[in-house]
């Protein structure tokens, strides 16, 4: 299953996210941010290379962002609260990523896809939150 194209916000849990990076001891400017940068304000487009994936990120207040991940293998790389080590994997129509954070805390993402549908999944400790995306 591809998880190539363009995914645009369709239900987004705004409270949700702002809780899990509050978990996250995310600073005030972070949480601030969420308001104009949220998960409701940017859109993805992803191009599944099969043992590699790279994702655009667009809407972001610096330009868009490019990430390409090879899967399977840690990276260092910087996202909303700084320094972080990441890893992902595909599992099926799934992918799964974890994240460890300079200040000690981690998440961990799914990805699930079901036809131009995605429900991403983000936990830390025992709160999880989840949005869903289309793809065009």
């Amino acid at each position: 299953m591809s998880f190539s194209g363009t995914f645009k916000p369709s239900k987004i849990d705004k409270e949700g996210m702002k809780k899990f990076y509050e978990l996250l001891e995310a600073p005030p400017a972070v949480l601030e941010g969420l308001e104009k940068f949220g998960p409701d304000k940017i859109h993805f487009t992803t191009v599944d290379n099969g043992d590699s994936i790279t994702t655009t990120i667009h809407g972001l207040p610096d330009g868009d962002k490019v990430k390409t991940m090879k899967l399977g293998e840690e990276v260092d790389d910087h996202g909303r609260l700084g320094k972080l080590k990441l890893k992902m994997v595909r599992d099926g129509n799934k992918m799964r990523s974890t994240e460890t954070y300079a200040n000690g805390k981690t998440s961990s993402i799914v990805r699930e896809l079901n036809g131009d549908e995605m429900t991403v999944t983000m936990t830390t400790g025992d709160f999880t939150v989840s949005h869903v995306y289309k793809r065009e």
